[in-house]
């Protein structure tokens, strides 16, 4: 049997950021396979890019992955 994977969705939100805060500081047990993956909807403010970009480099600090999945822009999509 493979070895599962374990993921969290990071957002760059309030209850995600509290979460990953978290496992960075070792107040959670980090998992076997854990990854950290931003799914960017491509309409977010600057300063939530800026942010979500420093939580990459404290992941990395902790030795987490991050993965962030690009798809089409939402509100270019919705206009």
């Amino acid at each position: 049997m493979k070895p599962l994977l374990t993921t969290l969705n990071y957002s760059g939100g309030r209850q995600s950021s509290a979460l990953l805060w978290m496992v960075i500081r070792g107040e959670i047990e980090t998992p076997k396979n854990f990854v950290v993956i931003n799914a960017n909807p491509g309409m977010e403010r600057g300063e939530t890019y800026r942010y979500q970009a420093m939580m990459a480099d404290e992941c990395k600090r902790a030795g987490l992955e991050v993965f962030n999945a690009t798809g089409p822009n939402l509100y270019s999509d919705i206009v």
